[in-house]
């Protein structure tokens, strides 16, 4: 992986110096670029998200900081295979999604839905965004599942350009990404 440009850092949520504070920042980041509280089909971004990924999927959510400001965050969701083909078919919404991953009590890693990539616009196109999910990706394979299936939702003119990116990066680690058809999303 090529280094982070001059003066950006990554941090997972998961590490003890990560205050609470900068978790709360990058949702409302991902708030502001995805707009879930105007869409019931996707996944809420509200203090009770950041809670349960803070407490149970922190590898997973990595902060993106320039010059030690929070300026965006990824996220991939360890999801079981029977969910991922549920959603992939729109048999799912992405909140449906989210609910049922919250009333598992157990964690299936077979598969990670790329649930978030959000940056703020002056960011973007450096790479960042791809090297975060790397990051969470490396965590994935070598504590999860050496072969998920990986899966995302590309809904927004940013994802489309970004996916091409994407689907290179992970095909170089041999991995194929799944992605859902559905322009938007059914119940």
């Amino acid at each position: 992986m090529n280094p982070l440009p001059d003066g950006y850092t990554l941090q997972s949520v998961a590490a003890s110096a990560c205050p609470h504070a900068d978790a709360r920042q990058a949702a409302a980041i991902a708030e502001a670029c995805f707009q879930s509280a105007r869409d019931p089909t996707q996944m809420p971004i509200d203090d009770a998200t950041v809670a349960w990924l803070h407490d149970t999927v922190p590898a997973y959510w990595n902060l993106i900081k320039y010059q030690g400001a929070v300026i965006g965050s990824t996220l991939i969701l360890p999801t079981s295979r029977v969910l991922m083909q549920r959603f992939l078919c729109a048999e799912l919404t992405e909140a449906e999604l989210w609910a049922a991953l919250r009333q598992t009590p157990t964690r299936s890693a077979e598969c990670g839905y790329l649930a978030g990539a959000a940056l703020l616009a002056p960011h973007q196109r450096r790479g960042l965004a791809l090297a975060s999910l790397q990051a969470s990706l490396d965590h994935f394979l070598a504590h999860d599942h050496p072969r998920p299936d990986v899966y995302c939702w590309v809904y927004s003119e940013e994802g489309r350009r970004f996916l091409p990116v994407l689907r290179r990066g992970l095909a170089t680690r041999g991995l194929i990404l799944r992605e859902r058809q559905s322009v938007a999303a059914t119940g």
